[in-house]
């Protein structure tokens, strides 16, 4: 079975019980993944952006503020 970082990076308590709820309901088994929920409160932005986050509101702001760069890829110019 795979497993999955799911990292939330503020203090949002909905998210949390959102994916303890699927976990308890076996959700994410029944895809064939286990779910492994991260706090990414204290990551640097380059980390979180590069992860699969829930509470998305930080990395969507890095990506507005800083642009969206694929990996290998220049800054977006401004």
């Amino acid at each position: 079975m795979d497993t999955i970082d799911l990292t939330y990076v503020g203090r949002g308590l909905h998210e949390e019980l959102a994916a303890y709820i699927a976990d308890q309901q076996d959700y994410y088994a029944d895809e064939g993944v286990h779910v492994a929920l991260r706090d990414g409160c204290a990551w640097d932005d380059e980390r979180v952006r590069h992860g699969v986050t829930i509470g998305l509101g930080r990395a969507l702001l890095t990506r507005l503020a800083d642009g969206i760069r694929c990996s290998g890829s220049s800054p977006a110019p401004a």
